[in-house]
């Protein structure tokens, strides 16, 4: 049996993105540390159409398994990033190859249209029973950014990978706001909106009034107040 895991303290004091899953403990009034989170894949060495994705939930000292639920389809299936709510529940974001990948009704897409590898979120309660599960990206292959999953307060997951940045309802069954072009890491403040740190590729018509050419990097932020995105001034990564 193989399971992928990564390792990520609730708080950002341990860090590993470029493994394919995370770990993450919530933590208790006091600061001190709760259930612990672990998501990401597993399945049989050398059969990668074994790999399903999945998430669990732990006791304080990791000594009990509360939950552990699954998203199997016929192929390979990932968690890349997970996230927790204030209500104990997860939320992960992850790729899929299976073209039977279990959504729920009421799902954003329901089917499988992308070339290779789809995207897919996911929200699981605090018991384990799965809220809704949901595929996204349309007919684009998804490659989760490290740090690219967070949740407000009201529940609403914002995803990105390299290349977009989406926000989702409460229910997973509507697009809040998107951006193509530019990905990267995420986070938000108390007024909703939504602050994302990463590269720019390509050069679709939105960014060619920037002058900039690929690989850039680019601040991004979507300010819940007035519904807009605002990009101020990037700087390259490489010598002019």
């Amino acid at each position: 049996m193989l399971v992928g895991l990564g390792l990520h303290r609730h708080g950002g004091a341990f860090d590993n993105p470029g493994t394919p899953a995370e770990c993450r403990c919530q933590r208790r009034q006091g600061g001190r540390f709760g259930n612990i989170y672990v998501a990401g894949f597993q399945g049989t060495i050398g059969s990668p159409d074994s790999y399903d994705a999945f998430v669990a939930k732990l006791s304080p000292d990791g000594s009990k398994i509360l939950y552990s639920t699954r998203f199997s389809g016929s192929k390979w299936d990932s968690v890349a990033a997970l996230d927790i709510d204030s209500t104990g529940a997860a939320y992960v974001f992850g790729q899929t190859q299976s073209p039977d990948f279990p959504v729920t009704p009421g799902a954003l897409q329901t089917t499988m249209l992308a070339q290779y590898d789809q995207g897919f979120v996911a929200k699981v309660d605090a018991q384990g029973k799965v809220v809704y599960a949901t595929l996204i990206g349309g007919s684009a292959d998804i490659y989760p950014s490290p740090g690219g999953l967070l949740v407000d307060a009201a529940g609403e997951a914002v995803v990105s990978d390299w290349d977009f940045v989406m926000k989702l309802d409460a229910g997973g069954g509507k697009i809040l706001a998107t951006m193509r072009g530019v990905g990267g890491r995420l986070a938000t403040d108390d007024q909703g909106s939504i602050y994302v740190a990463g590269s720019q590729f390509g050069d679709p018509p939105r960014f060619r009034s920037l002058r900039e050419r690929s690989n850039r990097r680019i601040s991004l932020l979507y300010a819940a107040a007035t519904g807009r995105w605002a990009f101020p001034a990037p700087t390259s990564t490489s010598p002019s």
